[in-house]
């Protein structure tokens, strides 16, 4: 058994492994994000639900629509749908392969792995 895959299994005083429990930190803040993203809808702001698609469904709109980049759209808008998806350094590459078996990360999406501090520690682009 790898190192990496028997760390991740160790328990945490939570009871979960540390794969589980950082799984769990990231559905706990993309949660966050999206109950900021649905109440400033209500308010006719859709810039944060834009931006919970990620760059994988920007470019596939640019696909379909080639007209679309020449669309008079909201520069925030844009801004907005280029967020790539953050992920804790700490357990990222269980953390990553979960997400794309439970088909929340797809090829195309930008993943942004972070450091406690919140710095870039490197960028992956998913391939199918």
């Amino acid at each position: 058994m790898s190192r990496a895959k028997k760390t991740n299994q160790k328990k945490t005083s939570s009871g979960l492994s540390l794969a589980q429990e950082a799984e769990s930190s990231w559905l706990a803040t993309r949660k966050s994000e999206l109950d900021s993203a649905i109440k400033d809808n209500k308010n006719e702001d859709v810039t944060g639900l834009v931006s919970l698609y990620g760059s994988a469904y920007f470019n596939q709109l640019r696909e379909f629509y080639p007209n679309f980049d020449k669309a008079p759209l909201n520069p925030a808008l844009l801004n907005a749908a280029r967020q790539n998806i953050r992920v804790s350094q700490e357990n990222s590459d269980s953390v990553i392969f979960q997400l794309i078996q439970l088909g929340i990360l797809k090829a195309g999406d930008v993943v942004v792995v972070v450091s406690q501090t919140g710095a870039i520690v490197y960028q992956v682009t998913l391939n199918p």
